[in-house]
């Protein structure tokens, strides 16, 4: 069967971690996260989040201390991607200390950010 849309909606993920991708959650279809909270996750790819689909974020959503080996501290997607009215906070990786958009070849995608607090990502 296919998922076409996963809705994280007032959940807690927190120290878990992953040996690939998504620490927190690892999906291939769509992703909308509300009042959701990701800390101390961890993962090669997307230490909170790994999305291949759009993903949104969003209500006060807030990514805390993750950490990726390699790209997206707090996510990392392949998708169009919306980030509102959330936070970001001590995430870190070698490439997108929060966030890390890396688009299936000659595709192009959007972003849309309103509202984001981002403080010591690294």
């Amino acid at each position: 069967y296919t998922i076409n849309s996963v809705v994280i909606e007032s959940n807690v993920f927190d120290h878990n971690s992953a040996g690939y991708s998504g620490g927190g959650v690892n999906s291939l279809s769509n992703i909308q996260v509300r009042n959701s909270s990701f800390s101390h996750n961890s993962a090669f790819y997307g230490g909170g989040v790994f999305g291949a689909g759009t993903l949104s974020i969003s209500n006060s959503s807030s990514f805390a201390s993750n950490r990726a080996h390699l790209y997206g501290g707090g996510v990392f997607t392949y998708g169009n991607t919306g980030i509102f009215n959330s936070t970001s906070f001590n995430n870190s990786a070698v490439n997108g200390g929060f966030l890390h958009i890396s688009p299936p070849l000659a595709d192009l995608v959007t972003l849309n950010i309103i509202n984001l607090s981002l403080t010591r990502n690294s």
